[in-house]
């Protein structure tokens, strides 16, 4: 009952963010969506305007399967899940 007062001043400041993020989006799609096609035109050879460099692509070596990535994103919900719901038991609380 004290929390209340915080918690809704809580959802009211996330729900004001998601409003600003949303009209802003929105606006940059309106205004600037051909920003790259504009500034940069197509090489003969290639049939797009522009690639935008990523330092990951180029430094970090090639892997052939994601199943590595697919086990380490799954892994912290996998622990938090067994941790506080398996090991306790659902009517520990």
């Amino acid at each position: 009952q004290k929390a209340m007062p915080r918690v809704f001043v809580s959802f009211v400041i996330f729900f004001c963010g998601l409003y600003v993020n949303n009209v802003s989006q929105a606006w940059l799609q309106q205004n600037i969506a051909g920003y790259y096609e504009s500034r940069w035109k197509a090489i003969p050879p290639m049939n797009h305007s522009v690639i935008l460099w990523d330092v990951s692509f180029k430094r970090l070596p090639y892997v052939r399967s994601t199943k590595m990535a697919d086990m380490f994103a799954g892994g912290g919900p996998l622990f938090v899940i067994v941790r506080f719901l398996v090991l306790p038991g659902p009517l520990s609380l």
